[in-house]
């Protein structure tokens, strides 16, 4: 929705707009140019721009000489494949791929990924080859440049270690949300007999469908807090109801694309036996136990998580005021000193072949484009 205003916003200014989505939708109505892609496969295609970025030496080779590493490892790996191969598999024509290659290298360029891109088996070098995409054509550290995935910067102002309280945890499994199927099934030492599932629908969030369920009716226990009656809840063996955002009060910043952190005040009272997520986690150490461990108000919850906003002068009462507050974030991100993260992006794409890549069979991403802005706007869905 912000982002939709800011594409029309810019658009008037000049700015070209280019969206690559498996599907004309309405974002693409609003294009300069609009290219159509085989359903995931932009990694590929990021593969095949930056071929012909080296090709037509339109890459920032001092960019990448100074302010990254593992570029010759990048290089390796687009030699490995041909643009006629990519143009196949994403059925991309090799002309686009070149007239894209030239976009990226006239800069600025700010990509803009949309939420769907990783919700598949190659979701990770996807992403890994887009944000090289961004450092091969120079469009790091620059105004109007860049790689925006969620405009994850804004998080950054919050201390959620404070509410997570590590420090308390006595030992802990950590398990990505991909594999976590996977990992359910193959735990030992101990095996895993309890699930809860919290603020999210995994049987269709996760790639492989099957392997969730299999995952989960393998557990002695299913617990599902939610709002509503998802794929996921209909498996539990308990469902417990949740609080919506309108019967407790919360600080919102997650609608992406805008740096401003907005106050939600309590307008009613949880309906039935609904309650706030936080009061049920804190009632199960009660019967636990541990109770007094967990013995903080909903205010204290806030602060704590807000602290370091308070540090630079944004306490809770100023947004509860105002009803929302700007974030401090950079407004050009990496711009001075070494890039060492878009680096260590490069050095960590992990993928023995493309055409292992382009092998994978992928889901259809429902979610938002890839856009690059200002100077030019580039959207992947």
């Amino acid at each position: 929705m912000h982002l939709f205003q800011n594409l029309q916003s810019v658009k008037k200014k000049g700015t070209r707009v280019y969206v690559i989505d498996p599907i004309f939708n309405a974002t693409a109505k609003l294009a300069n140019e609009y290219i159509s892609i085989k359903p995931g496969f932009d990694g590929l295609l990021a593969a095949g721009i930056m071929k012909e970025l080296l090709r037509m030496e339109l890459h920032d080779d001092e960019f990448l000489a100074t302010r990254t590493v593992g570029f010759q490892d990048l290089k390796a790996l687009l030699d490995s494949v041909t643009l006629d191969y990519i143009s196949e598999v994403t059925e991309v024509p090799v002309e686009t791929i070149t007239h894209l290659a030239k976009v990226y290298g006239d800069r600025p360029v700010s990509t803009i990924m949309g939420l769907g891109m990783q919700r598949y088996e190659n979701g990770g070098n996807t992403i890994r080859l887009l944000d090289a995409l961004v450092a091969v054509s120079g469009n790091i550290g620059i105004p109007g440049g860049g790689a925006n995935y969620a405009n994850k910067q804004v998080g950054q102002s919050f201390d959620y270690q404070n509410m997570t309280m590590p420090e308390r945890k006595k030992s802990t499994r950590t398990f990505t949300m991909m594999k976590q199927a996977e990992e359910i099934l193959a735990a030992v030492d101990p095996v895993i007999k309890m699930g809860v599932v919290t603020c999210g629908n995994p049987l269709t969030q996760v790639p492989d469908t099957n392997k969730v369920r299999e995952a989960f009716e393998s557990l002695e226990t299913l617990v599902v807090i939610d709002q509503f009656m998802t794929d996921t809840a209909e498996l539990a063996d308990y469902v417990l109801p949740a609080a919506t955002a309108f019967e407790v009060e919360d600080v919102y910043y997650s609608s992406m694309y805008h740096h401003y952190v907005n106050h939600g005040p309590k307008l009613v009272e949880p309906p039935g036996e609904a309650k706030p997520d936080a009061w049920i986690w804190a009632e199960l150490a009660n019967r636990l136990g541990f109770g007094e461990e967990f013995d903080f108000t909903r205010e204290e919850f806030l602060e704590m998580g807000m602290a370091s906003l308070l540090k630079k002068g944004i306490p809770l009462e100023k947004i509860r005021d105002a009803k929302f507050a700007e974030l401090p974030v950079d407004e050009v991100p990496w711009q001075i000193g070494n890039s060492r993260r878009q680096a260590a992006s490069m050095n960590s794409l992990q993928v023995q072949s493309l055409t292992a890549v382009s092998s994978c069979r992928c889901q259809l991403k429902q979610n938002g484009p890839i856009l690059s802005l200002r100077k030019n706007i580039h959207i992947h869905c």
